[in-house]
């Protein structure tokens, strides 16, 4: 069975948006609302490890990202 991570904003992870339409396969989505592309890569790249070092083949890994706007950008914040 494949593995598939799905990156993204809102668009990726907000109600019933298209990563919950893919049936019949393993799905992590790493999605989240407000994200720019700078956390949405990191996490890409997090849940990618996160398989491998579980034992799962690279083969069996799929990898389909929403990138956000050119123009957003995170910031940190402690608050």
């Amino acid at each position: 069975m494949s593995h598939i991570i799905t990156a993204g904003c809102s668009f990726t992870n907000c109600g019933m948006s298209w990563p919950y339409h893919i049936k019949n396969q393993n799905v992590y989505n790493v999605g989240t609302v407000g994200a720019g592309n700078g956390y949405i890569s990191r996490a890409a790249i997090w849940q990618c490890e996160d398989l491998l070092k579980s034992g799962i083949d690279v083969e069996n890994i799929f990898l389909v990202v929403m990138w956000s706007g050119i123009d957003r950008f995170e910031v940190l914040s402690s608050n």
